[in-house]
């Protein structure tokens, strides 16, 4: 079977996996170990029992409106979530089994800090122009939302951090 281009959604999370690593290795996110996958979400929550690292998984969602762009392309947007994910080990637990403040205080920084790397401020307005997605170029940053700074019934439950950014690009595909 040939190689197919993939879907500009598979594309635009693709893109945005990348910009969170090399922002990694330029140091935007400091005293954070991980690698940024592209997945699907097909983990499940007790996957990470026996792992003490940070996940980040960029997953497709979905497109949130198409349209006719003129009378030879297609206007996409897409939406993609970045999920931070990291299950607690025993170490990081106070002895009344609550995990410790510090280590949630740093995820919700880190929440913060990827819906601030994705607003970008244009340098000569201010105004919010996004990341452009060097692997990616075609596609335009639309918007950045905080879905889930943390989870509560993660938290109590498994143990588990969890928070979860929205990005949305459009896109303009020839027919």
């Amino acid at each position: 079977m040939p190689d197919l281009d993939p879907a500009v959604l598979v594309k635009v999370s693709d893109g945005i996996t990348v910009e969170v690593n090399a922002a990694l290795g330029a140091g935007v996110f400091t005293g954070l170990q991980f690698k940024a996958e592209s997945s699907y979400a097909d983990f499940q929550d007790d996957e990470l029992d026996d792992l003490d690292c940070l996940k980040v998984d960029v997953v497709p969602v979905g497109y949130t409106r198409t349209e006719l762009d003129d009378r030879s392309s297609v206007l996409y947007v897409t939406a993609s979530d970045i999920a931070v994910r990291k299950k607690f080990s025993e170490a990081q637990l106070t002895q009344s089994r609550r995990i410790k403040k510090s280590e949630i205080d740093r995820l919700v920084l880190f929440v913060q800090e990827l819906h601030e790397f994705f607003l970008r401020p244009d340098a000569d307005e201010g105004v919010p122009i996004g990341t452009r997605l060097t692997a990616f170029p075609e596609a335009t940053w639309r918007e950045t939302n905080i879905r889930t700074t943390f989870s509560r019934r993660h938290l109590r439950d498994l143990k588990m951090f969890l928070g979860v950014i929205r990005v949305s690009y459009e896109v303009s595909k020839p027919l």
